[in-house]
């Protein structure tokens, strides 16, 4: 489990298992320590839609089954 310094990034996803990757790591801070869980530090998320948030949440949608069809008129 781990705190965070400010408002910006943040999330993340499970990489495997017993490992996890932070959206924006360097602002996280360890509140427990578990020899179960890792950080992985060699994941890189792949289909994210820029920053924030949409970093872990985009390519975890990818991860699950979803597809990007096409983006919506602005």
């Amino acid at each position: 489990m781990h705190g965070k310094g400010d408002c910006w990034l943040g999330g993340g996803l499970f990489t495997g298992s017993g490992k996890y990757w932070l959206n924006g790591a360097c602002m996280h801070f360890p509140l427990e320590q578990s020899a179960e869980m890792t950080e992985d530090t060699d994941f890189v998320p792949q289909g994210g839609r820029g920053g924030e948030c949409l970093s872990a949440y985009y390519p975890r949608l990818l991860r699950d089954g979803w597809a990007f069809v096409t983006r919506s008129a602005e």
